[in-house]
């Protein structure tokens, strides 16, 4: 039986117990019932809790969305409040589940019960799990219908990611490379210089080719820019062995290429230009490789300036 006394005039409500009661027992607050039963003998029994609240709305207090480490607690409990229709707190049972079946609730596992305290609020610490997802906490109020999910993203620090090789340049499988283009690495990680330095390589129809080696992007893209042109119409591999070392001392796992194809010789190829720079009316050698025993001329252009050219 329930009296309730908010209702004008006030009424009294019944339910069926559904069992046999030796021993009843009701909580201070007069929301939850606690019937017993056990044999004649006293030796075996059970006791049932019946929830005489009324509650009409779970609401998430704090903790709601957060991110967090891999394998962190999350900074601020999940904490929900049990009301009624009047918004006064309620006495209730309430359930956390982890539906991923990952990480922990105040250190027990993915699936813990709570009672609401006198403010109608329940509360539990979540650890994230060891991997990189968005995970959810679902919670619920037992017995009377209601629910409210939490979520949090479980994030990867820099000294949680194995550094690697993300992208070439030119990509794997490219063709009709200039002969002059620089190549680069792309890792996940910010590395340490000297290690990617020592491990990086590129060779041109089998043969090394030695060059210089710049960095962008706070240590994450190794730029190499050859020495020389590469050949015309070469196979070119770049290639990063195992080994190398990001800035929190972790090490790249297994070797890494990128296998491209330069271009073919057109008609008239300037190789180099040399001086690269110089005052006017100085000279200037253009080497290339003409495809035609023919001596050409012509004009060359160096920024407004314009120059005639014989080639022989």
């Amino acid at each position: 039986m329930k009296l309730e006394v908010t209702a004008a005039p006030p009424t009294v409500t019944t339910a069926a117990i559904g069992q046999r009661s030796l021993s009843l027992a009701r909580t201070p607050d007069g929301r939850l019932l606690l019937v017993g039963q056990w044999d004649a003998l006293g030796q075996s029994g059970d006791v049932r809790l019946f929830n005489l609240n009324d509650s009409r709305a779970l609401t998430m207090v704090a903790g709601g969305s957060q991110a967090g480490s891999l394998g962190a607690t999350l900074p601020t409990p999940v904490r929900v409040r049990l009301t009624d229709a009047l918004a006064r707190p309620q006495v209730g049972l309430v359930r956390f589940t982890l539906p991923s079946g990952q990480g922990a609730l105040d250190g027990e596992g993915p699936v813990v019960y709570r009672l609401t305290d006198t403010n109608g609020e329940a509360s539990v610490s979540w650890t994230l799990p060891g991997t990189s997802a968005t995970e959810t906490l679902d919670v619920e109020a037992l017995g009377v219908g209601l629910a409210v999910t939490a979520t949090a993203d479980a994030v990867a620090t820099d000294d949680q990611i194995v550094p690697q090789v993300v992208a070439f340049g030119p990509a794997s499988g490219a063709t009709d490379i200039h002969i002059g283009s620089a190549v680069f690495v792309r890792f996940n990680q910010r590395m340490n210089e000297s290690s990617v330095a020592s491990r990086i390589s590129l060779t041109v129809g089998g043969a090394l080719l030695g060059g210089s080696l710049d960095f962008a992007d706070e240590g994450r893209v190794a730029v190499f820019q050859p020495a020389q042109p590469m050949a015309f119409g070469s196979s070119c591999v770049l290639r990063m062995t195992a080994g190398a070392v990001d800035l929190d001392g972790q090490l790249t796992v297994g070797a890494s290429t990128a296998t491209f194809v330069t271009q073919t010789q057109p008609p008239l190829a300037i190789q180099s230009i040399n001086p690269p720079a110089v005052e006017g009316g100085a000279p200037v050698v253009l080497a290339g490789k003409p495809a035609t025993s023919v001596p050409l001329a012509g004009t060359a252009a160096f920024d407004v300036h314009r120059a005639a050219v014989q080639l022989d």
